[in-house]
């Protein structure tokens, strides 16, 4: 009842800390810039392994620079990705309980897939 005689900013005021924001602005510009970058060499090593058979395709992946760059990309692709989403997540699912369960049914899918993705490319590099 007392709220009712408050106005809209000192409502506002006390909804907690917000400097978890700036971070997670600066990590979606980082690893966006670095996408940016880096889809450039994934272009390249597309580009490189359409022509081949998969043996060229095993030899290709081989080079420890590839499987770091992959790796890297697929990282970063992810957590990007993941940032993204909890935006929109946390902007538009006003249900708590709807917006933690979908946070983290996204997060443990983007760590298991990303996790596959990087195991296989150093599995490939063993053969």
């Amino acid at each position: 009842m007392e709220n009712k005689f408050k106005s809209d900013l000192s409502l506002a005021k006390n909804l907690g800390s917000a400097a978890h924001g700036s971070m997670h602005w600066w990590h979606q510009r980082v690893t966006g810039l670095f996408l940016a970058i880096a889809t450039i060499w994934f272009f390249c090593f597309s580009w490189e392994i359409s022509a081949s058979e998969m043996s060229g395709v095993v030899e290709v992946i081989k080079k420890p620079w590839h499987v770091v760059m992959l790796s890297l990309f697929v990282l970063a692709a992810f957590y990007h990705s993941v940032l993204g989403m909890q935006v929109v997540i946390e902007d538009y699912v006003h249900s708590r309980a709807w917006r933690v369960g979908m946070l983290l049914v996204i997060q443990i899918f983007s760590i298991v897939t990303a996790a596959a993705l990087i195991v296989a490319a150093l599995y490939v590099m063993t053969l």
